[in-house]
């Protein structure tokens, strides 16, 4: 038995939000770590920092 697109197509818009979710929380975790990473990497260069 085929599965039904649309309930396919909520699955995916789900997994997808949570994804988002997952990503946008390590990014708030680990931003001091790579702006200090980017600091040591382009000193003067604040348009590369940020």
């Amino acid at each position: 038995m085929l599965p039904d697109p649309l309930e396919s197509k909520e699955i995916l818009q789900q997994f997808e939000q949570q994804r988002q979710q997952i990503q946008e929380a390590l990014n708030k975790q680990t931003y001091h770590q790579f702006l200090a990473y980017a600091q040591q990497t382009h000193p003067g260069e604040p348009e590369k920092v940020c």
